[in-house]
């Protein structure tokens, strides 16, 4: 018997969902087989068909320097990475429809202060003047990535396909961007791309902070879509609106009456940056957005109360009016998900 597994949509990579199992026409042949054989082979099967293209592994890099014995965070009092990170997968689950489900494969902790492009290091002491504003942090703030991603042999396990992002969980001053893509012909991901010829492929490295929270964590997310949709519509221009990604993040303040979506820091009726708790109400197309190609005229007053007035309320509502449709609209995906969790698709887009 030839059996094998299918994808749901096969038209695009960035449209496929999951593998299905393609079952020949066996007729009674396999029913009438020895009791029960018929409902293993096909649980097999299933279980053989697991893939879930929407999956990003990922490895866990937290780096918690040892202070007179003790790590940073037992003595600053932070957060847990791993708690955090449960709640952000939730999360950004949950808004994505399931169109970004990150698994978390390896958990690693570094011990060691991280070195400064210069190659300076904060000892412990050194650090704790500065987390208590007793001195100055020193400058450049800037982290030398190669060599971190040299230290933890990075580039060989991503290219053996261990994991497809780096979370790296770190403290402030220590110089990490929100959000960075390494490799070869990365763009700008709400920082400079950082060109490392060892990595076969593109690899997004998130600082994430245990000093903050999910909301925090959630906006580098949230920056790094606004980067990677810039970079496949070929820019952004909220004035000329020549892109439905220029349409998406439309606001009343600049367009009154005829807000959309908007963008991570300014919400429908935003007007100033982070203006998530604006109890002021304006008409918004939001919803139409639900069934983006086709954005219907789904017109309504909208305020903060749509998100519960929280920075990780409003970040969780924008997430989950992202278009996550099948099919191509002007040779962009109608899938924005796919260009968020692989930036390989994105980078392709460089002519757009």
């Amino acid at each position: 018997m030839d059996v094998g597994c299918a994808a749901e949509h096969v038209r695009d990579a960035g449209e496929t969902r999951r593998a299905l199992p393609v079952i020949p026409a066996v007729g009674p042949r396999l029913l009438n087989s020895a009791p029960g054989t018929a409902i293993f082979l096909l649980a097999a099967l299933l279980l053989s068909c697991t893939m879930v293209p929407s999956e990003r592994k990922v490895l866990l890099l937290n780096i918690d320097p040892l202070v007179n014995g003790t790590p940073l965070t037992q003595v600053m009092g932070w957060n847990d990475p791993q708690a955090l990170a449960a709640e952000y997968i939730s999360d950004v689950r949950t808004a994505s429809g399931g169109e970004l489900e990150y698994r978390i494969v390896a958990v690693e902790t570094d011990l060691d202060f991280p070195v400064k492009e210069d190659g300076f290091a904060y000892t412990g002491e050194e650090y704790l003047r500065v987390a208590r504003k007793q001195v100055k942090d020193h400058q450049p703030d800037g982290v030398d990535y190669a060599a971190l991603l040299d230290k933890h042999r990075i580039a060989d396990r991503a290219n053996a396909g261990e994991f497809d992002e780096l979370w790296v969980f770190g403290a402030p001053w220590f110089g990490f961007y929100e959000s960075r893509l390494a490799g070869k012909g990365g763009y700008w991901y709400n920082s400079p791309p950082l060109e490392y010829p060892k990595l076969d492929r593109l690899l997004p490295i998130m600082g994430f902070s245990y000093e903050r929270g999910v909301a925090e964590m959630l906006e580098d997310l949230g920056h790094r879509t606004e980067a990677t949709m810039t970079q496949v519509y070929g820019g952004w221009n909220a004035s000329s609106l020549g892109t439905p990604w220029d349409r998406f993040t439309m606001i009343d303040r600049d367009w009154i009456g005829e807000a959309h979506v908007g963008s991570v820091h300014f919400p429908p009726n935003g007007r100033r940056d982070y203006d998530w708790g604006s109890a002021e109400k304006v008409w918004s197309n939001a919803d139409g957005w639900l069934t983006y190609p086709d954005v219907q005229e789904r017109w309504r007053m909208v305020s903060c109360r749509e998100w519960g007035c929280t920075a990780r309320g409003y970040l969780n509502w924008w997430f989950s009016h992202l278009p996550r449709q099948s099919g191509k609209t002007d040779g962009v995906l109608n899938n924005w998900w796919a260009y968020v969790r692989d930036p390989m698709l994105a980078a392709s887009r460089k002519s757009a």
